[in-house]
């Protein structure tokens, strides 16, 4: 018999970067009362390329650091710091992006 099926509660963020819109999927954990997020989940509006790959790759190392005992803050900081040359002064990157939907998620704010 398989086990029953459990249901993982999340939120989908929508955000805009040089490279089109993101997307990022934070899923939770009941922890003694409380959501604690430990899986995220990021794309592009555009299927394949560069990008794309990049949005993957991000999405996997920041599950993996959850996983690993880092805070969401933590993450969200590391991602924070990574600009991309298409981004001008006032836009994020993709990758900024993910660091805001990780603080909204926590947060209930984008940091900013």
């Amino acid at each position: 018999m398989n086990p029953p099926l459990e249901v993982a509660e999340g939120l989908t963020v929508k955000g805009r970067c040089p490279c089109g819109t993101t997307y990022t999927i934070v899923n939770y954990s009941e922890e003694n009362g409380s959501k604690c997020p430990i899986q995220v989940m990021a794309q592009l509006g555009k299927a394949g390329g560069c990008a794309a790959t990049v949005m993957a790759a991000v999405s996997a190392l920041a599950t993996l650091a959850l996983e690993h005992g880092a805070t969401p803050e933590r993450v969200a900081e590391e991602l924070k710091s990574i600009r991309c040359a298409r981004a001008g002064p006032d836009e994020l990157s993709c990758v900024e992006c993910v660091a805001q939907a990780l603080e909204y998620s926590t947060n209930g704010d984008s940091g900013e």
